[in-house]
């Protein structure tokens, strides 16, 4: 038995693109194949199509990747940018069914509802306030309406 430290090997593959150029053609081949299809476009459609895994796609993302090329993770962003775009048009279009649509841009792409509590005098309010209704409540704001018109 030999006293030589041997360095640990590296894991994993090495990334399957040399430069970020590469990869945004690759993507852009999978945009117009997917699109000449009426193909929906999605992050884990492009990863299948360029041959790594999800969690390979959002290293790159978050610039993990980067020592080949410093602009893969801009790339990614691009791509992700290009894939939501795309799915915000046809959701505006009615392409895409509206619930659908929704989780999908909530849950993948940042998408997320907000609700603006403001007073009659215009001032937003610091924590929002829970109304409780009730029926006489609704009886009354309806003879009120009632009685106005």
């Amino acid at each position: 038995m030999s006293d030589e430290i041997k360095a640990p090997k590296k894991m994993g593959r090495p990334p399957s693109f040399t430069t970020a150029e590469e990869l945004w053609n690759m993507c852009l081949q999978y945009f117009q194949a997917w699109e000449a299809q009426n193909r929906p476009l999605t992050v884990v459609g492009l990863t299948v199509f360029l041959d790594i895994c999800r969690d390979t796609f959002a290293e790159y993302g978050k610039g993990t990747y980067d020592r080949p090329d410093s602009d893969f993770s801009d790339t990614i962003k691009k791509a992700k940018d290009y894939i939501e775009c795309s799915k915000w048009e046809k959701a505006l279009t009615g392409e895409y069914k509206a619930a659908v649509a929704i989780f999908d841009l909530k849950n993948n792409h940042g998408a997320r509802d907000t609700i603006e509590h403001v007073t009659k005098g215009g001032e937003a309010l610091t924590q929002p306030q829970t109304i409780i209704v009730t029926e006489s409540t609704i009886k009354s704001v309806v003879k009120q309406t009632q009685d106005e018109f």
